[in-house]
């Protein structure tokens, strides 16, 4: 069998609504903290689709220290945020920046 080098390897962040400082946080450490109201957070998720080994291996393990909504796609997971219906989202790097592009043009 042969499989070709990947052309790039993905990068997943997360995005949250109270990253006004915008300063660098594990997931696990920003799960570990309350919610703007004192509650756990709510981590948006994307139904079926596959994180990667140690992000869905940490997802499934750590399973009862947040609350995990599953949506059907990206653009759900941002209206979400910005409706305060969940405290954030873990997303394909690339994903993201497009996503900050068309929130800044749009703001």
């Amino acid at each position: 069998m042969y499989f070709s080098q990947p052309s790039r390897f993905e990068e997943f962040v997360l995005l949250s609504y109270d990253a006004t400082n915008a300063k660098s946080i594990s997931l696990s450490e920003w799960l570990s903290t309350k919610n703007n109201v004192g509650g756990i957070k709510s981590l948006g998720t994307i139904l079926g689709f596959y994180y990667g080994i140690e992000l869905n291996a940490f997802i499934h393990a750590n399973n009862t220290s947040f609350k995990r909504v599953d949506v059907q796609c990206d653009d759900q997971m941002q209206n979400m945020l910005q409706m305060h219906r969940i405290d954030g989202f873990v997303v394909e790097k690339t994903v993201a920046l497009q996503m900050k592009k068309i929130y800044l043009t749009h703001r």
